[in-house]
């Protein structure tokens, strides 16, 4: 993805991550949500909206490990919404997009 509306950042998983202790023992990956989490921190920043209320579809190609360091790339559309991709290295662990909900909002 690349557009000047491009935002990018990087986050090191954190061996000590609360999230890791039970999600599995002895080979403990990333929840996804705990990579929702940070894409909607990351979509906030940069577009003042994250996840919230929005209809977000997204595929994860690879589980994220303790010390592997992840490198986010969040793209506006026209529509409002946002594509997003997270690469491990080369290796594209994450790709998905968000748009705004439709209709009246609750």
């Amino acid at each position: 993805m690349t557009d000047s509306a491009d935002h990018c950042s990087v986050w090191t998983v954190p061996a000590d991550h609360p999230a890791l202790a039970g999600h599995f023992p002895g080979d403990p990956l990333l929840p996804a949500t705990v990579i929702l989490d940070w894409l909607d921190e990351l979509a906030s920043e940069a577009f003042g909206r994250g996840l919230a209320g929005a209809s977000t579809q997204a595929k994860f190609l690879r589980p994220a490990r303790p010390g592997e360091r992840l490198q986010a790339r969040l793209s506006a559309k026209p529509n409002g919404g946002f594509g997003f991709e997270i690469r491990i290295g080369a290796e594209l662990a994450v790709s998905g997009r968000s748009m705004p909900a439709s209709g009246p909002s609750a």
